[in-house]
């Protein structure tokens, strides 16, 4: 396994600038400008399999979703199962 780091989107430099005209007129007026360098997007064999098997897992877990049509009638996932157990049973069942 390498040690080095692989990006995806290489680092790079931007600055933002926002002015805003506080004048005597009734519309404040702003401006922003952006700058940023040179933007360098690069894939690996290494990064390239990690990006497919991600896909992969997001398809995979959609397709289970639609699938699993119980999962409607699960309780939230903010309900503690302590002082609920009626609701969770009523899942069970």
């Amino acid at each position: 396994m390498s040690t080095s780091s692989a990006f995806v989107v290489q680092p790079f430099d931007i600055r933002a600038r926002f002015r805003k005209n506080l004048g005597a007129e009734d519309v404040p007026r702003s401006t922003t400008a952006i700058d940023m360098t040179a933007l360098s997007v690069t894939l690996d064999e290494e990064v390239y399999k990690d990006l497919q098997y991600l896909t992969k897992l997001f398809a995979w877990h959609s397709k289970m979703i639609e699938q699993k049509k119980h999962f409607k009638f699960r309780p939230a996932y903010n309900v503690p199962v302590t002082g609920n157990a009626r609701v969770y049973w009523d899942y069970a069942i």
